[in-house]
């Protein structure tokens, strides 16, 4: 199955992501230059490994450049979770985009199917 299909004539992608997706860190506190850091869970880890899996990294002279407009439907297995792409878009930096603050308009969209967890996602560059 294809995860994910740019389209380079408008500069967009529409990506079909299976699986759960998890709420998108956990904050702990290293010593590791004496700054607060945030660190991905063994869950967001595993979520972050699975896009990879389903999304191949584009060269950089062809990924989406800022800024970006971001249209998530995201299924969920429960309606318990929070609506939040954070993780989402952290897994497809540097695949899709370089950086995640190119994303500069969200439409979030949150659905249930207890069978078929995904998140269906359409992104495009956009006029600033």
């Amino acid at each position: 199955m294809i995860a994910c299909i740019v389209f380079f004539g408008w500069r967009g992608a529409l990506c079909y992501l299976a699986g759960f997706l998890i709420g998108s860190f956990e904050i702990k506190t290293t010593r590791f230059d004496g700054k607060l850091r945030v660190i991905k869970s063994e869950k967001g880890l595993a979520y972050v490994e699975a896009v990879a899996r389903q999304v191949p990294e584009l060269p950089p002279d062809r990924q989406l450049l800022s800024p970006i407009r971001l249209t998530a439907h995201i299924y969920y297995s429960s309606n318990r979770p929070d609506l939040d792409p954070s993780l989402l878009l952290d897994a497809l930096q540097g695949r899709i985009y370089r950086n995640d603050r190119a994303v500069r308009e969200m439409h979030l969209y949150h659905h249930l199917d207890r069978t078929t967890p995904r998140a269906e996602v359409y992104l495009e560059e956009i006029d600033e």
